[in-house]
């Protein structure tokens, strides 16, 4: 029994005397050091307007919304497609188990003129806004979180679906 005693601490010791010495000797070069950064002041005005801060999708749709619009009271989920000719702003969503999702708020906009070419929003945007939400059927999983939508197939709209534009030429502001 005092032999089986004296072989496991043996072996104790032996394992903590070979941790060590990898611990001085292979660590500082498997490991990176640690940096610290310098600390920074920060100004209090900046903290002040933290809560303030505006999406950088907010900046574009303020042209085309009030200042009490429901995009602007809160960061809206905005999807743009790979061009930026289409922008599918949402307040909320939520996914039914047969594949609907339903929208309290909503509103489309197309950009005819690329928005990339000039630093001010273009005014001939088109946009169709449903302000009492939809249930949209898309014919994959609305996931946008991963980069999954899909297309629309169906819809139904609650409300009233307004369709208006400052385009260049005078016409007539749709809704329906």
């Amino acid at each position: 029994m005092l032999q089986r005693i004296l072989h496991s601490t043996a072996m104790f010791v032996a394992i903590f005397v070979a941790y060590q010495a990898y611990v001085l000797a292979m660590v500082p070069w498997i490991e990176p050091p640690l940096s610290v950064r310098p600390s920074q002041h920060v100004d209090p005005e900046v903290v002040a307007d933290a809560g303030a801060s505006v999406s950088k999708y907010q900046r574009v749709i303020a042209a085309y919304f009030p200042t009490d619009h429901w995009s602007q009271t809160r960061p809206p989920k905005v999807i743009e497609n790979e061009t930026g000719s289409v922008m599918f702003v949402l307040d909320d969503y939520a996914r039914r188990d047969d594949g609907r999702v339903d929208l309290s708020h909503f509103a489309l906009l197309i950009f005819p003129t690329p928005r990339q070419q000039s630093p001010m929003p273009p005014r001939d945007a088109i946009i169709l806004e449903a302000p009492q939400g939809a249930q949209l059927q898309f014919d994959k999983n609305f996931r946008p979180e991963r980069g999954e939508i899909g297309a629309i197939q169906h819809g139904t709209f609650p409300g009233k679906i307004s369709i208006r534009s400052d385009m260049r030429e005078p016409g007539p502001r749709t809704t329906w």
